[in-house]
């Protein structure tokens, strides 16, 4: 081999070298120094010391990104922490993560516009802030002589991580908040203004889930099993009232605060699960009776669940753009609504409109293409297809009925 090639394959060899290095260098990052930068497209922006969670950046959709938190194991990896979104056209993506020397910790566009300031809510930036990932998933933004100025706990999704606090705290009030989706209003779970020694879930300010009143040892409604080794702990002072938790059999253990409005306890390797607070839809439950915890504001047979259907008649009828969460809202506030459905599809195939049963008792007819949200205390008749004719104009159909 020639001199030349050997230098050549040498330049090589050192470029690899020093880009491999960068990459590893991001991968086991876990603090970001002041005026210090991470490339996006190298991978995870931030990685715990114990190599559990990570800072990166997801990308859904195609015009939209978010810088998240997620937990890691060996099954799977879930978003624990997610900043706000942001909108992109894809000549513009995300390109790097730097800690400013003003104390803002930015994610820049690939024009160095800033499009996310994570700690855009903290009310006075401290200059030379450092960021650290921290082995129980909290990001912390700290000043110098290491006092948190900021930090993700403070700003809670739909995870409930070891160590985080529910309540009222001298930052504000902190709570779960649910992931709205088509058919699915979000809920919020939290301390009860009224009575913060207890925890509620509630749906547009109605509770329809109380956790019972912490009696010193444990909430009587959260009857979480004891593999999971929980320990709750109630914290009163003059400043701050709040609930935090921890497991003694299980650092990475994790409460999930799902779409549905339920709350799921799951083991950190995922293979162990059990589902709380299950006040609707019953196809979830193990058994046909509600949890303890259930409000049933209107009654018994206050919950909701699905059934494959259609009514033969509908009381109230509303075509709109608004998805079938808003129509559950409006039943779950009025007592008198046994049941709801969707009006129609959009060209996504979301379900849209809205339509209410206020009649206890209700004719169903099969469909394959419908579902009915009822109350567990509407009843229901079986009804049949009748073929007729329907005549409109010089037009005539075979109709069901």
């Amino acid at each position: 081999m020639g001199r030349s090639c050997r230098q050549y394959l040498a330049i090589l060899s050192c470029i690899f070298a020093f880009y491999f290095s960068l990459f590893c260098v991001s991968q086991g990052k876990d603090t970001l120094g002041v005026n210090e930068s991470v490339l996006v497209y190298h991978g995870d922006l931030l990685e715990s010391s114990n190599q559990r969670f990570r800072l990166t950046i997801t990308h859904p959709y195609s015009w939209l990104w978010f810088l998240v938190i997620q937990y890691m194991s060996m099954l799977r990896s879930i978003d624990v922490w997610a900043s706000d979104s942001y909108q992109t056209p894809a000549s513009k993506e995300p390109a790097f993560l730097t800690m400013n020397a003003d104390g803002r910790l930015v994610v820049y566009d690939t024009s160095h516009s800033p499009v996310i300031v994570v700690n855009s809510e903290q009310p006075i930036m401290i200059s030379n802030t450092t960021a650290i990932l921290l082995d129980n998933g909290n990001l912390v933004l700290r000043a110098p002589g290491g006092n948190t100025v900021w930090q993700s706990f403070d700003h809670p999704s739909n995870k409930w991580l070891q160590g985080m606090k529910l309540g009222i705290l001298q930052s504000g009030t902190r709570f779960l908040t649910s992931s709205p989706s088509y058919n699915q209003p979000s809920s919020t779970l939290g301390v009860d203004l009224n009575n913060t020694r207890e925890i509620t879930i509630t749906q547009d300010g109605v509770v329809y889930w109380r956790s019972g009143t912490w009696d010193g040892q444990k909430l009587s409604f959260l009857d979480i099993s004891d593999s999971f080794g929980f320990n709750f702990y109630y914290v009163s002072t003059p400043n701050e009232t709040y609930f935090t938790w921890n497991s003694s059999t299980d650092p990475f253990a994790l409460l999930i605060f799902s779409e549905s409005g339920n709350i799921t306890v799951s083991s950190g390797d995922f293979t162990n699960a059990q589902v709380l607070a299950v006040c609707d839809v019953i196809t979830y439950r193990t058994t046909k009776d509600q949890p303890k915890g259930c409000t049933n504001s209107c009654g018994v047979g206050d919950g909701f669940k699905e059934i494959m259907g259609d009514l033969v008649a509908w009381d109230e009828v509303s075509y709109n753009d608004n998805a079938l969460r808003f129509c559950k809202l409006r039943c779950r506030r009025n007592c008198s609504c046994y049941a709801y459905s969707n009006t129609a599809y959009d060209q996504d195939g979301v379900a849209m409109g809205c339509k209410m049963a206020i009649r206890r008792h209700g004719k169903l007819i099969s469909s394959n293409k419908q579902t009915i949200f009822a109350r567990e205390s509407f009843v229901l008749e079986k009804g049949k297809f009748e073929q007729v004719y329907c005549c409109l104009s010089y037009c005539c159909l075979i109709c069901q009925v």
